[in-house]
């Protein structure tokens, strides 16, 4: 994993992050925030944000997939935890971070563990958290999909 020690989680970084998407995708963003309201702001505890900002880096250090099931679990429940753009940055910076050999990186290992646990453990005490994170990948998933579609412009000319 590349040493990239900057905090992903700041308001700064996060407009930096989605400010290149079209305002339609920002917007429907802003919507699926609006309606999580079990989810922790940084301005309520930018403290806790920057450590884990800082934290981000050392994961690539745990490679064995049996090892790391651990803190994936815990990543789960620190994700779901968070505003959706800023969960979903975090699994984007840390799949493109990754140095492992098994090619997987951390975002997609987390999220696959989100819709196993989703899926398919109904008793499992990360069942809720796990949903968060799947079907907030989900969500940005389908609708980066439909987006593509309808903004694709190219095939049929330009606007009359």
């Amino acid at each position: 994993m590349k040493n990239n020690s900057q905090d992903i989680f700041s308001p700064g970084f996060q407009d930096l992050f989605w400010g290149t998407l079209e305002p339609d995708f920002r917007g429907f963003m802003n919507d699926l925030e609006n309606k999580e309201v079990w989810t922790h702001k940084y301005e309520e505890f930018p403290d806790m944000f920057k450590q884990l900002a800082d934290l981000l880096p050392h994961c690539d250090e745990v490679r064995a997939m049996k090892a790391d099931n651990k803190t994936i679990r815990d990543f789960i429940a620190v994700l779901s935890a968070m505003p959706a753009r800023q969960s979903l940055s975090a699994l984007s910076w840390l799949d493109s971070q990754s140095s492992s050999e098994t090619r997987i990186g951390w975002g997609a290992k987390i999220f696959l563990e989100c819709a196993d646990i989703y899926k398919n453990k109904q008793e499992d005490p990360l069942k809720l958290e796990a949903k968060a994170v799947y079907k907030r990948v989900q969500s940005i998933s389908q609708t980066r999909l439909l987006v593509d579609l309808f903004v694709n412009e190219a095939i049929f000319g330009e606007k009359k």
